[in-house]
């Protein structure tokens, strides 16, 4: 029989593979994501062993930047579909199939009364097709043959996952990845089952300078600590720029040698800021790299602000907002931005937050969410840098 190895949320296996011969499911995971689970055994035996377990919901962000958008699990739906053009039992329209997967709800979904490895190849999805959750949209008679298991077996299994997160009843349903049997056959070394994201999973970003980088590198650590594994930045003092004209310089030696890692360049929400991002954007740039601009926020449409006409409120959006703006500005004083210079081309005023040095040093000195601590500013920064992220994929 051999050793078994298999990824399921809930009763569903979604896939599964034999001794040494099965895709590594690891990057879905952290690797703290270890502890037991329940494995099923002939003859209904059930036994606690350790797994990677998590709810399906908070692999959403990891699946999307592995490229299983909706986006792309359409695109990718579509090409299998091609290759099936001349094939006697064409499958059914993408939609129609998210529409069958996005409804399941998974508690609903029995234990097989055989496991997968029981089947040959394209019989097993015919068998879960007859199950009534699977038809309560869509009757799905037509496709429980084995000519159009061929098919679905042939989906990669993170579009089936990525689709079952549509439905809202499934985000806390465990996604489990039971590796025990095959380490204890032998097959793999403990150590070895984790074998985490290759370097083509990983984005690489680039920022102004050190202080953007420590505080991006931060608030990722606390606000999406389930993804930060797939982020690595620039060690900005080992390669020759700073600044945003400095960063525009490095991003057209990217166009230069084209580039295919994935990569975000990102730039202050300031007038140079605006200026380089745009110019970066006019480059002739492979599709993986990208450039980001800090969001404009409606909080720095009325700023402080001090300058040749004095004491004023006004929108800093793409004139001062760089990132030290998106911290906590509580404290004793007033968040004020000086203005420091006049862009004559651009008819606008480039300004600096005062203080910033003491807003950046409170917020590195967290260790951990904090709930007087205002991070709102920086969940819509980390919002937009995934955004662009699911773009270079």
């Amino acid at each position: 029989m051999g050793s078994m190895i298999t990824l399921s949320v809930e009763h569903l296996e979604i896939d599964w593979g034999k001794n040494n011969i099965f895709v590594n499911h690891s990057r879905l995971f952290l690797p703290t994501d270890v502890g037991p689970a329940p494995y099923f055994y002939a003859d209904e035996v059930t036994e606690a062993r350790e797994a990677f377990v998590r709810d399906l919901g908070s692999v959403k962000r990891r699946l999307e930047l592995l490229g299983y958008s909706l986006e792309n699990v359409h695109r990718m739906y579509d090409e299998l579909v091609a290759t099936m053009a001349s094939h006697s039992d064409p499958p059914p329209p993408f939609q129609f199939f998210a529409d069958v997967v996005s409804s399941v709800d998974l508690d609903r979904v029995p234990i097989a009364e055989e496991p997968p490895e029981y089947f040959d190849f394209g019989e097993y999805v015919p068998e879960i097709f007859r199950l009534a959750e699977f038809n309560k949209k869509h009757n799905l008679s037509q496709w429980q043959t084995r000519d159009a298991g061929y098919f679905f077996e042939n989906l990669h299994p993170y579009i089936v996952l990525r689709l079952l997160l549509e439905n809202p009843t499934n985000l806390k349903r465990r996604l489990t990845w039971r590796h025990a049997d095959v380490v204890d056959g032998g097959w793999v070394d403990a150590d070895a089952v984790y074998e985490g994201l290759d370097d083509r999973d990983q984005f690489l970003l680039i920022t102004e300078g050190t202080s953007d980088t420590a505080i991006l590198r931060k608030a990722i650590e606390i606000l999406r600590p389930d993804i930060v594994d797939f982020f690595r930045f620039v060690d900005v003092d080992a390669y020759p720029f700073s600044g945003s004209g400095g960063l525009y310089r490095f991003c057209q030696g990217l166009a230069a040698i084209r580039l295919q890692n994935k990569t975000v360049a990102i730039f202050d929400n300031d007038a140079v800021g605006t200026t380089d991002c745009t110019r970066v954007r006019q480059l002739s740039l492979p599709t993986s790299v990208r450039a980001l601009q800090l969001p404009a926020l409606p909080q720095f449409s009325q700023f402080r602000c001090i300058g040749p006409a004095g004491t004023t409120w006004e929108d800093i959006n793409q004139r001062a907002a760089a990132i030290e703006c998106y911290l906590d500005l509580a404290g004793p004083n007033e968040p004020t931005v000086r203005w420091l210079s006049y862009d004559k081309t651009h008819d606008r005023y480039q300004g600096a937050l005062e203080l910033k040095e003491t807003h950046t040093k409170r917020f590195l000195d967290l260790r951990h969410w904090d709930r007087s601590y205002d991070f709102s500013k920086l969940e819509r920064v980390l919002d937009c840098l995934y955004e662009e992220c699911i773009r270079c994929t």
